[in-house]
């Protein structure tokens, strides 16, 4: 009945494979559509280097760095050492007030530069040492004022990091100490004259009073307002700029003879690398082995930023211990480091009389022995310079001399059972 339409729908599906099967067999077959001339279009001939466009004026893709991310890291690490200096100087007013001991205020300072090593560590060798970090910090940061508004102060505030000390945010921190290492290794450490000195004098007259410091501080500010024409601009013109420098050279150079008499301090001082009596003396010197690598070393490059850091952490404690309330202090912490060997001394050889020396030890004996000959080595070395006057160090012998004699006190007590002794009571007393 429908055998036409069936033999329609067969040759119509028949026909697609037909196709197909010829295709398949020569698929090239296209090709030999291309006329003659056609072919000599592929035969090209190759460009000259002439005709290729200069390199140089290829528009070249690259990576750039978050700019803005950058300055807030290396800002951020700043403003950690604004906020140590500004705990460690809270914690030495104290001090000076009499309301914590001057060894537990020298633990500070000590731990907010370790705390800055480490943290120094990690920063320091990505951005180039210290002249990276002055390079990135004064520079990257100029050129994201906005309007006069600074883009990376702003970022950082809202970070809920505003230390009261603002001495390395606003570079005076970062740069005088740094250029103060720098000429004493290149010049001053070399003047005969110089370092033949032998300071002997109050360490009062290396520093001003707090409000005398907030008055230097008010005049420069407005005397470099009537210096600068146009405080929006980012470039000051040179003569304008000449000024500023004079001006802030002038407020720098109380700091600057203060760092260089305690760097003077240090070379003068001959450091003892093996052991005296047990007890290795260098412990008990901060900074002065960093520093004195330093000054040794034939690089022109600036020190390591905690050295910097450690040198301006110095000044800040004095500044904050031989003032009080706009007075001289009365305290000295030289002579209070002085005073205190000569009390654990004295403890020393109560505890070491005929008497009572024969219930001790061979090993305890001897360990008291060496301790007290080691602080009676300690009390002749009488320097008054200002290394040694200065409020970290003083305070950084103390803290030693407490330590060792709490050991060898701990020691004896457990030599002689007292520890097992008031345990065995306050067990029988429960």
């Amino acid at each position: 009945m429908f055998a036409r339409e069936d033999e329609k729908n067969t040759k119509a599906s028949e026909q697609p494979s037909a196709v197909a099967t010829d295709t398949k067999t020569n698929r090239f077959e296209v090709l030999s559509s291309l006329i003659e001339q056609d072919q000599d279009d592929f035969n090209v001939e190759p460009c000259n280097g002439s005709a290729l466009p200069d390199a140089s004026d290829i528009e070249r893709s690259t990576i750039k760095d978050n700019l803005l991310q950058d300055v807030l890291d290396i800002r951020l690490y700043v403003l950690e050492m604004d906020s140590i200096c500004t705990a460690v100087k809270q914690y030495w007013c104290q001090a000076a007030m009499g309301a914590i001991p001057l060894p537990f205020a020298a633990w500070l300072p000590n731990a907010g530069y370790y705390a800055l090593k480490n943290i120094a560590s990690v920063y320091s060798p990505a951005i180039g040492g210290h002249q990276g970090l002055l390079e990135r910090y004064i520079l990257k940061e100029t050129g994201l004022m906005i309007r006069g508004i600074n883009v990376a102060e702003e970022e950082a505030r809202r970070s809920s990091q505003e230390p009261l000390y603002q001495q390395f945010s606003n570079g005076l921190g970062l740069v005088t100490p740094a250029h103060q290492l720098r000429t004493f290794r290149a010049t001053k450490q070399k003047d005969t004259a110089f370092m033949e000195v032998v300071e002997k004098q109050p360490i009062q007259k290396f520093f001003l009073s707090a409000r005398e410091e907030a008055h230097q501080q008010e005049m420069f500010m407005q005397i470099t307002e009537m210096t600068v024409s146009n405080t929006s601009l980012t470039t000051l013109p040179e003569d304008e700029a000449s000024k500023v420098l004079q001006l802030a050279d002038q407020r720098q150079a109380m700091d600057r003879n203060a760092i260089g008499s305690i760097l003077r301090s240090i070379k003068q001082l001959s450091l003892i690398v093996g052991e005296k009596y047990g007890v290795k003396r260098k412990e008990m010197q901060i900074l002065l082995p960093e520093v004195r690598n330093y000054l040794q070393s034939r690089s022109r490059d600036f020190a390591y930023t905690p050295i910097v850091f450690g040198v301006q952490l110095m000044l800040e404690t004095c500044k904050n211990f031989v003032w009080k309330d706009d007075v001289p202090n009365n305290i000295n912490c030289r002579i209070k480091a002085l005073v205190f060997p000569k009390e654990v001394r004295d403890a020393i050889c109560e505890i070491r009389r005929p008497e009572i020396t024969d219930s001790h030890t061979q090993a305890m004996a001897t360990r008291l022995y060496n301790l007290a000959g080691w602080l009676y080595d300690y009390l002749k070395e009488s320097r008054f310079d200002m290394f040694y006057q200065t409020s970290w160090v003083a305070g950084r012998h103390m803290t030693m001399i407490l330590t060792l004699s709490m050991e060898a006190g701990s020691s004896l007590c457990n030599e002689r059972g007292a520890f097992g002794i008031v345990l065995w009571m306050y067990n029988i007393l429960r």
